[in-house]
């Protein structure tokens, strides 16, 4: 083979270097590094583009007569971290354990559904719903800020009421009560608590309350299915003398002359 075919061939594989490369974009000043008046009569030294992007944001100023026109990705928002606070959760007593499960009883009398909120929790930006779980095993409160439980001894029974004792509602128990709305008073059925149920009702918000929870209580035949609904909850007002629990179709209502609630 000749010397000219050899060269020919060399000629051929040599590869060809493309002169419509597209442009390379990095974080380098246009024009290079230089200073910039700070607006106080001082100035500041700006090499990157990334630099500049600030400098523009934190003077409110805008890129004139440039193809790159806006101040460069937004930062990244600051995510503030919920402060988990180590809480100390006091153990629940028999007594405390007691007043939840005679709730239960009351609760499956008259078609209640409960749901409960940690004051301690939302203060602290956490999630603040609750679970309660009442069994004849146990009976366990918990949130975010720790479980309180108890669990009665082996072989016991009365923790948890399946029923009180002669509740029974009579017609003497039914009668009307006015309820003001924002159409004008509405007449509605309203059905007067028994001495023992109204007792029960006050020591178990007073027992979520003093563990900084707060009850909410929906009524079965008109929950809408929406708990953090405020309009489809009970109107709750317990007080030293009196029990109020108005719901749309109905009010639980008990007055007493004394108190019975556990200081």
């Amino acid at each position: 083979m000749s010397d000219e075919s050899k060269t020919t061939d060399t000629v051929a594989i040599t590869p060809k270097v493309s002169t419509s490369s597209p442009a390379l974009h990095t974080d380098a000043m246009w024009d290079g590094p230089r200073m910039f008046d700070q607006g106080d009569g001082t100035k500041v030294w700006i090499s990157t583009k990334t630099e500049f992007w600030d400098y523009l944001r934190k003077h409110n100023l805008r890129m004139m007569d440039m193809q790159e026109s806006t101040t460069g990705s937004k930062p990244e928002p600051v995510v503030k971290v919920p402060e988990f606070a180590v809480s100390v959760v006091e153990p629940m007593t028999m007594d405390e354990a007691h007043v939840y499960g005679a709730m239960t009883a009351v609760m499956k009398r008259y078609g209640l559904i409960e749901s409960i909120w940690c004051d301690e929790c939302f203060r602290h930006g956490r999630l603040n719903g609750c679970r309660c779980r009442v069994t004849p095993r146990e009976i366990m409160l918990e949130c975010r800020c720790g479980v309180a439980k108890y669990r009665p001894p082996t072989g016991t029974t009365d923790v948890v009421l399946n029923a009180l004792a002669n509740s029974a509602v009579v017609e003497a128990d039914k009668t009307l009560g006015t309820v003001m709305t924002a159409a004008g008073p509405k007449l509605q059925p309203t059905t007067i608590l028994q001495d023992m149920e109204a007792m029960i009702v006050k020591r178990y918000v007073a027992a979520l309350r003093k563990r900084h929870k707060e009850p909410r209580l929906f009524h079965r035949d008109c929950f809408a299915g929406n708990p953090h609904n405020e309009d489809n909850a009970i109107a709750l007002k317990v007080t030293e003398h009196q029990v109020v629990m108005v719901c749309q179709c109905r009010t639980l209502y008990h007055q007493s002359t004394k108190s019975d609630l556990i200081h």
